[in-house]
C-alpha cells in the first residue's frame, strides 16, 4: 500500500523543560523516513525513469533504486544533518523479489538494520506471514520453514518495529512497542508508529488471526499523556496508509485506493473514504462480476483486471481460458463453463494475459515495477484461497 508521510522539522516544541541541559535556541532536526521498500534490494533493470530536466515533456532513465543507492542516500544526507533520525513507515517487506522472498526477508531486514533504520511501522505487509513470523523478524532465531538460509543465524532487527495499535487478543497487550524515543541534543522526541484499523480487510486472515487494530487517532491520542509525563513534547506519527496519487504520467489522474478520476469522473477522489471506496467497488465491480458465484481465487484474479482494464476485456480474457464465446459479457453459459475448469488454471492464465497486457503498454516502464509486484501479491492470495 502507497503512503505519503509528512516528515516535520522539530523545532520550538525541542525547547521544553527537563533536567537535562537544553539548547538555548530552537534547532531543526531532520527526519529522514521511507516506506513501502517491498525488499528491493537490487535496482530495476535499467533504473528508474524521471521527467527530463532539460525536458519535462519527456522521461530519462536514471540509475537509481535498490539497497546500495538507499545507502549512499542515507549516509550523504547524515553527513549534512547532525540532528537526525532514519524511519520508515512500513511495508519494508513482503511482495518482494525472489532476492528477498526466498530468505524469508531476511536478507532485506539485515540490509535496512545496517543501513542504520531505527525504527519503522508496522505496514500491512509486515502480517502477511502471521504475528509470530513479524515477531521472530524483530527478535531473530530459525524456528521457522526455510529460514536461516544465509551463511549465518539469523539475528533480527536491528530496528524497533512499532505497533501502536495493534493489540494480541489473548492479552490485551500491543504485539510489540508502539513508539521509540530518541534524544536530540537532550530534548526527547517520540516516534510512535501504528498501521491501519482497516488492516483487517486488506489482509489474509491468517495473517492478523488473534489480532486487534484499534482507532489510529484514538491510539495516539492516548499515548500522549504517558509520552508528556516522560518529559516528551515532540511527537513525530510514522502511520502506513494508503495516500492519494496525482502522477502527470498516469492516464488516470487522480487516483486514491485505487480508484481514479478518468473511470470516476464524478467522484471527489481527494476525499474518497475507504468505506466509500468499498462501497464503490462492490456496487460497480463486485456485483456486475458476480463475485460470489465464482471460486474464491478466480474471483479475485477476475476482479484486478475488471478493475483496471474494464469489465469486457476481463471478461474475454476469462472466456477465452474457459472455451466459450468472446463476447465480453459474464452470462449463465461463461459462468457454467468457469466453474467447471480447473480454478487453478483459471487463475494463472489470467494473470499471464494480464501481465502480457501490461507489458505492452507504454506507461510500464513508469510503473510496471508497481503493477508487477502487485500481481505477484496477488498470487500469494490466490495460493493461500486454492489450499
Amino acid at each position: 500500500m502507497r503512503h505519503l508521510l509528512i516528515a516535520p522539522l522539530v523545532a520550538a516544541a525541542l525547547l521544553a523543560g527537563c533536567a537535562t541541559p537544553r539548547p538555548s535556541e530552537p534547532f531543526q532536526v531532520k527526519v529522514l523516513a521511507i516506506n513501502d521498500f517491498h525488499g528491493n534490494l537490487k535496482p530495476p533493470q535499467g533504473g528508474i525513469r524521471i521527467k527530463d530536466p532539460a525536458d519535462p515533456a519527456r522521461t530519462v532513465s536514471v540509475p537509481a533504486g535498490g539497497a546500495e543507492h538507499l545507502a549512499s542516500a542515507v549516509n550523504e544526507l547524515r553527513a549534512r544533518n547532525p540532528n537526525h533520525v532514519f524511519v520508515a513507515a512500513g511495508d519494508l517487506i513482503g511482495a518482494t523479489p525472489l532476492i528477498s522472498a526466498l530468505f524469508r526477508d531476511e536478507p532485506t531486514i539485515e540490509a535496512l538494520s545496517l543501513m542504520g533504520l531505527e525504527a519503522s511501522a508496522v505496514g500491512n505487509h509486515e502480517f502477511d506471514k502471521g504475528a509470530d513470523e513479524l515477531l521472530r523478524l524483530q527478535r531473530g532465531g530459525c524456528d521457522a520453514p526455510d529460514a536461516c538460509k544465509g551463511p549465518a543465524p539469523f539475528k533480527g532487527a536491528g530496528f524497533r518495529y512499532l505497533a501502536a495499535s495493534t493489540v494480541v487478543d489473548a492479552t490485551g497487550q500491543t504485539l510489540l512497542p508502539g513508539y521509540h524515543v530518541k534524544h536530540f541534543q537532550g530534548v526527547p522526541v517520540a516516534f510512535i508508529g501504528l498501521t491501519l484499523k482497516d488492516t483487517p480487510t486488506i489482509v489474509v486472515p491468517a495473517g492478523v488471526r488473534g489480532l486487534t487494530f484499534r482507532d489510529e487517532a484514538e491510539t495516539v491520542n492516548g499515548l500522549v499523556p504517558e509520552l508528556r509525563r516522560q518529559g516528551v513534547e515532540a511527537f513525530v506519527v510514522l502511520i502506513h496508509e494508503g495516500g492519494y496519487v496525482n502522477d502527470p504520467r498516469d492516464p488516470g489522474g487522480e487516483t486514491r485506493w485505487g480508484i481514479s478520476q478518468r473511470n470516476h469522473p464524478s467522484l471527489d477522489i481527494k476525499t474518497l473514504t475507504r468505506e466509500q471506496a468499498v462501497q464503490t467497488y462492490r456496487r460497480l465491480y463486485w456485483q456486475p462480476l458476480q463475485g460470489d458465484a465464482l471460486h474464491k481465487a478466480v474471483a479475485f484474479a477476475l476482479f484486478g483486471p475488471y478493475v483496471n482494464h474494464g469489465l469486457r476485456r476481463a471478461v474475454a480474457w476469462l472466456q477465452n481460458i474457459v472455451g466459450t464465446t468472446e463476447d465480453g459479457t459474464l452470462g449463465t453459459r461463461t459462468l457454467a463453463a468457469t466453474q467447471a475448469v480447473d480454478p487453478a488454471a483459471v487463475v494463472l492464465a489470467l494473470h499471464a494475459r494480464r501481465l502480457a497486457f501490461y507489458t505492452d503498454l507504454d506507461t510500464f516502464s513508469s510503473f510496471g515495477r508497481g503493477w508487477t509486484r502487485r500481481m505477484a501479491q496477488n498470487l500469494r492470495y490466490a495460493a493461500e484461497d486454492l489450499a
